[in-house]
């Protein structure tokens, strides 16, 4: 499955914070599902750090040596 760029979600996820924010002043109960399931593609979008090149957090393999 192909990832979206975190920064096009991230867009999104402004854009309904301020919608839910527009909906409480008014008065409503707006949903959280539609920001729960972007939350949940930018986790699964991030690439763990190091994850198959032997490198600890933090550290590049050129700086392994």
């Amino acid at each position: 499955m192909k990832h979206r760029d975190i920064s096009a979600i991230d867009r999104q996820l402004s854009l309904l914070a301020s919608v839910s924010s527009s909906i409480r002043r008014l008065g409503g109960k707006p949903s959280t599902a539609l920001i729960d399931e972007l939350l949940d593609e930018r986790i699964a979008s991030r690439r763990p750090l190091g994850v198959g090149s032997g490198c600890t957090e933090g550290e590049s393999a050129a700086e392994r040596g």
